[in-house]
């Protein structure tokens, strides 16, 4: 149980970073060029870690389910809400960072 906090926490905190860069990037796109593109391939880079811990995310919850079975429904419904938030925050800062590819 303890991973899978973890591992929320930290595919929250990756999307939240990409969210911050995607921002920045958004701001400086007109003005300055260069330093946008570095933000907007630091939001891209922390989208995909945050890929990569949710995909572990759902290793783990699989492998539970086939060992344990069904997790408990309070929990389960927990892990919903959690994971909902999760892909919100993912396709919002995805969002952001396709703004900025488009011209101006």
């Amino acid at each position: 149980m303890q991973k899978i906090i973890e591992a929320i926490d930290k595919a929250k905190h990756e999307y939240k970073s990409a969210d911050h860069y995607a921002d920045l990037a958004l701001q400086y796109k007109e003005t300055d060029k260069a330093l946008a593109d570095v933000y907007a391939a630091i939001g891209t880079e922390e989208i995909a870690h945050g890929d990569k811990i949710h995909a572990q995310l759902v290793r783990i919850i699989q492998e539970h389910r086939a060992k344990h079975g069904a997790p408990d429904p309070v929990m389960q419904k927990q892990y919903d809400i959690e994971h909902q938030k999760l892909m919100h925050k993912a396709a919002k800062s995805k969002a952001k960072l396709e703004m900025y590819k488009k011209p101006a």
